[in-house]
């Protein structure tokens, strides 16, 4: 099957993902996980890609492009940089980024080597979870130890969906504009834009999940060993991203059994290494972390206990708690389905019955009984795949009823197709209308209108505006808009090179300082010096899948406080060297199972003010105490 421009550049930008990732854990799991190792990594993936996307773009292009495909093209790009700039520019950030996204990277650099981080005062889960998106945001904090562009880093993600989809419907034998149209349509709506200029995963899952998915399209239409392996690169990638990339994938799983059905008589020849190459390519790619887990913990989705795996929680647990949705609840369903935009949710309701996407509707619809009915917290940010399928439909119905019709697909009314693509983009726009996105839409109309000959002047004024821009930027100091901030504020003026102990919550991200001048860590408060659930004792994992001593009764517990010993912690303490402690007021929720104090601190709060001799309060305010320590 010959393969498109598009599909070439995706193909390049998947093996320049893999190469990254699998060095990293290479280097990050041998213990060498040094700045020049990591500079080294960078440099060869970023050569790989620009190798790859030069072969496949150096391909004659095919017939020239009209104004609506450059309007389009133009807001695309345009979307991209004014992400760019919004996220140098953010002065808040959501608490996971802040929590292990950014954390467990800056960990890892200043040890050498990837190790379980413990995430306490909350979910245990993230210490434990896949972190491909994790690598790759060290690998860009390494050569300056800057956070600045891990920042944004779901931003290469954000165009390798828009790829991933202009490719698909680009394959299926689509026009540009529609494939163009099915990317605007998914990276308008309204979190998915939010989240663009971010350090969350989800957009990356929802990326790689959009990948793989094209070669299966591909794989449909004819059987193809070089799709197989890409296709299976991306659901390696995808499933080393997040835990509910694993679920999710069962969807893509349940796709490529129809495909090697339909094609059955064809792949019967397939010998069994080809099968077995494709395995070792999700291994290799992503599903490592699987098995750390398990020679770890032995269990593969530690800290949940499934199956014969023993763990902390089960899911009844998970479903208990706060951050489920009782599945009868169909109204909230709805209303994380409506979060796409009227528009959107318009357009793609349009291309699954009238313009026939009935493949895509499937999709889409057992991705959101995947969210909403397996996965026991269904975070409205977990359907971005499912999104994503639906502006694959938006995409390929506006090609196929406005461009010429395909064999066995009739071309339709030409009004139709631009009803969708209208109620898709510009439906967005309207609904919610924010200066940048009112400026995505002018770019895109200006450079559909303006003569050919002023377009390249117009293209060159627009990239030094925003380049003149990015240069007078600088990372501006994190901020979740509580009493967390002007602590955080005192400590980078006040503190460096600190190491530094925390307590009552878990955001240490911020605590690093510029230039991660700091080293941050959690002290246990047990007799066990490490805080890692898993080697305490009478937890389950300890010794490989032992019973726990109790029976767990929280989707949130804190064995890592059990029993809170103020020697063992001051002991602890000493050992590590600890010359300043952090210690914020704890969530209710945190609250519950870890015991607090009359203001709501945890324990560590009454033990330092008990010892002024060796703790000097030199910050205090409702949220947050700062300690200077020196114990001898």
């Amino acid at each position: 099957m010959s393969e498109t421009r598009a599909t070439g550049c995706l193909r390049a930008a998947l093996q320049a993902l893999a190469l990254a990732v699998c060095a990293q854990a290479v280097a990050g799991f041998a213990g060498v996980l040094y700045r020049p190792v990591s500079i080294a990594i960078l440099a060869a993936s970023l050569l790989a890609l620009l190798r790859g996307l030069r072969r496949h773009l150096a391909t004659p292009p095919g017939a020239p492009w009209t104004r609506l495909e450059i309007g389009l093209g133009a807001a695309l790009v345009a979307l991209l940089g004014e992400r760019l700039w919004a996220g140098l520019h953010a002065t808040e950030f959501h608490y996971d980024v802040l929590s292990f996204h950014l954390h467990f990277p800056v960990a890892w650099l200043q040890a050498h080597r990837i190790e379980i981080v413990p995430t306490p005062f909350g979910d245990l889960a993230p210490a434990y979870g896949p972190s491909n998106a994790e690598l790759l945001y060290e690998l860009v904090l390494a050569p300056l130890r800057s956070d600045a562009l891990a920042r944004v880093g779901q931003l290469p993600f954000a165009a390798l969906a828009a790829l991933a989809l202009y490719a698909t419907v680009r394959a299926s034998g689509g026009s540009r504009s529609g494939g163009l149209a099915a990317a605007l349509a998914l990276l308008m709506v309204p979190e998915v834009y939010t989240q663009i200029p971010s350090a969350m995963v989800d957009l990356a899952v929802a990326a790689l999940f959009l990948s793989s998915l094209h070669f299966l399209v591909r794989l449909g239409q004819a059987p193809s060993v070089a799709d197989a392996r890409a296709g299976a690169l991306a659901l390696g990638l995808c499933v080393g991203t997040k835990f509910v990339a694993l679920p999710l994938s069962a969807a893509l799983a349940a796709l490529a059994v129809a495909v090697a059905l339909h094609h059955r008589a064809r792949w019967r020849r397939v010998r069994p290494a080809t099968v077995l190459g494709a395995a070792a390519l999700v291994l290799a790619s992503g599903g490592f972390w699987y098995v750390r887990n398990w020679i770890v913990t032995g269990n593969p989705l530690y800290p949940l206990a499934i199956g014969p795996f023993c763990g902390l929680y089960d899911s009844a647990l998970m479903r208990a708690w706060d951050y489920h949705v009782p599945v009868g609840e169909l109204g909230a369903l709805g209303r994380m389905l409506g979060e796409a935009g009227v528009g959107f949710v318009v357009a793609a309701l349009i291309a699954f019955t009238l313009g026939r996407r009935f493949v895509e509707a499937a999709l889409a619809a057992a991705l959101v009984a995947i969210v909403w009915f397996w996965v026991p917290y269904q975070h409205s940010r977990f359907l971005f795949p499912a999104f994503g399928v639906a502006a694959l439909a938006i995409g390929a119905a506006t090609a196929a009823q406005t461009g010429p019709g395909q064999p066995g697909e009739p071309g339709g009314p030409v009004w139709l197709g631009f009803l969708i693509l209208g109620a898709a983009t510009l439906g967005s726009l309207i609904e919610f209308p924010t200066g940048g996105r009112l400026a995505v839409a002018g770019a895109g109309l200006a450079f559909a209108l303006v003569p050919a000959r002023a377009r390249r002047l117009v293209a060159a004024a627009a990239g030094a505006v925003l380049v003149g821009m990015l240069a007078r930027t600088s990372p501006p100091a994190f901020a979740i808009g509580d009493g967390h901030d002007p602590a955080w504020r005192w400590l980078d003026a006040h503190g460096s090179g600190a190491r530094l102990a925390y307590a009552g919550d878990n955001l240490p991200v911020p605590l690093y300082g510029p230039g991660l001048r700091n080293h941050v860590q959690y002290v246990s408060v047990t007799s066990a010096r490490s805080a890692r659930v898993h080697d305490l004792p009478g937890t389950c994992g300890a010794g490989h899948g032992a019973a726990a001593a109790s029976p767990p009764r929280t989707a949130e517990p804190a064995p890592y406080r059990q029993p809170e010993d103020p020697a063992a912690w001051l002991a602890n303490l000493r050992a590590l060297r600890t010359d300043t402690l952090f210690v914020a007021k704890m969530d209710p929720i945190v609250a519950r199972n870890v015991r607090p104090d009359a203001d709501g601190f945890p324990a560590e709060r009454a033990w330092a003010d008990a010892h002024p001799e060796w703790f000097q309060l030199r910050y205090a305010s409702p949220a947050v105490r700062i300690y200077g320590v020196a114990i001898p």
